[in-house]
C-alpha cells in the first residue's frame, strides 16, 4: 500500500496522469491538449475536460491567448445527416455537479490564426472566462498528430 502514493506521484511527474487545475469555486480543468498542426495552418483546436463540483451551473463565455492566437472561439461539431459542421457556441453551460468534455468531433476551442508555430512538446497558456467573472489560466500541452 505504501507504494501507491509513490506510483501516483511518479505518474503525475512524468505526464502520464494529467494535472487537474481546481479552484475554490469548484471548477476543475483537466487533460488540456492541442494537436500539432502543419506549419501554415490557419486554425487548431483545443481540448479539455471542465468539471463543475459546485451546486450551481457555470457558464464558459470565452477564451483567449494573445501571445499565441489572434482569436479563440467556442465551437461544437454537429452532424446533420451525413455532414459534420462546426457551430459557434456563444457560451457553454457546465451543469451543477457535472462536466463538459471538449474532444474531437464535439465541443472544442477553435484556435484561429496562430501567431507562431506550435510544435509537439510546447506548452500554450489559454485563459478561460466564465460568466460570473472568474478567469482561469490553463496550460495546454501540444501533442504530435502521430501519437508519438
Amino acid at each position: 500500500m505504501k507504494r501507491l502514493p509513490v506510483l501516483f506521484a511518479s505518474l503525475f511527474l512524468f505526464g502520464t496522469i494529467p494535472a487537474i487545475q481546481a479552484s475554490e469555486t469548484g471548477l476543475e480543468v483537466s487533460e488540456p491538449w492541442i494537436r500539432e498542426a502543419p506549419p501554415r495552418a490557419k486554425a487548431l483546436a483545443g481540448y479539455m475536460v471542465v468539471k463543475n463540483n459546485s451546486g450551481r451551473e457555470r457558464v464558459l463565455l470565452s477564451a483567449s491567448s494573445p501571445d499565441y492566437f489572434d482569436v479563440i472561439m467556442l465551437h461544437r461539431t454537429v452532424v446533420e445527416g451525413e455532414i459534420a459542421k462546426m457551430v459557434f457556441q456563444p457560451m457553454i453551460k457546465i451543469p451543477a455537479m457535472g462536466e463538459i468534455v471538449f474532444e474531437p468531433n464535439d465541443y472544442h476551442l477553435m484556435l484561429i490564426r496562430p501567431m507562431k508555430r506550435i510544435r509537439a512538446g510546447d506548452r500554450v497558456n489559454i485563459t478561460l472566462r466564465f460568466k460570473d467573472g472568474e478567469t482561469r489560466e490553463v496550460e495546454y500541452k501540444v501533442i504530435s498528430p502521430f501519437g508519438d
